[in-house]
């Protein structure tokens, strides 16, 4: 909450963090809790790559463990962490780091030999997708979300507006954060003690419905 309102500011009511953190900002910058696991791996795999002992080492503690940790509470030391870590941005460390598998679609990738931009590029879109599963959750206008987006065009599209019309690129922002104060999230105290109320409707058409994020966008 505490990033969303440092890059945003406090008065967006209704705003996604995860979209704000995830889309309209450098996610590994701005999330803490989830630029930690990023620089983590990153610093992991730079001494990796630096030393060949250390590398033995961490290969030989990989293979301690029988049974992947599932949280940083269950893991013993920094190769504990990172195999969490990885699990939580998409990947499994199953032998070597040399060998690192996604979990979804996309080839092993090894991240001591291929380009660091790269390696990094691929921890950041771990950490988008992670959030973008927040985001689904509960905002039915965010469907889809989860596939991907196309994260250059998005953000051109405002940013190309910023510097000759604030205004509108402000708008452009408010509409991709989902930051639209509508009725219904204005009276939801009130649907949640009357569902039969009235008060959520939209006001500007016929067809009966709450006045939603969704419904502003895609029927109005």
């Amino acid at each position: 909450t505490e990033g969303a309102k440092t890059v945003w500011g406090p008065y967006a009511r209704g705003r996604s963090q995860a979209v704000v953190l995830g889309v309209l900002t450098r996610v590994h910058r701005t999330n803490p809790r989830l630029a930690s696991p990023y620089l983590r791996i990153s610093e992991f795999t730079r001494h990796l790559k630096k030393d060949e002992e250390v590398k033995q080492l961490a290969h030989e503690v990989r293979s301690l463990y029988a049974v992947r940790p599932s949280s940083h509470e269950q893991a013993l030391g920094p190769v504990g962490r990172v195999i969490v870590d990885l699990d939580r941005l998409g990947f499994d460390w199953d032998n070597t780091f040399a060998d690192i598998r996604p979990k979804g679609p996309g080839q092993r990738v090894n991240p001591l030999e291929v380009a660091k931009y790269e390696w990094k590029h691929m921890l950041r879109e771990g950490i988008r997708t992670e959030l973008y599963a927040e985001v689904c959750n509960g905002r039915s206008h965010y469907d889809g979300i989860g596939e991907g987006i196309l994260l250059k065009s998005t953000n051109e599209v405002w940013e190309s507006l910023e510097s000759r019309d604030w205004g509108l690129s402000n708008s452009i922002r408010m509409l991709i954060a989902g930051g639209i104060l509508t009725r219904e999230r204005r009276f939801s105290k009130q649907k949640q003690e009357n569902p039969s109320t009235t008060l959520t409707r939209c006001v500007h058409c016929n067809l009966g419905v709450d006045e939603s994020v969704r419904h502003i966008i895609w029927r109005s």
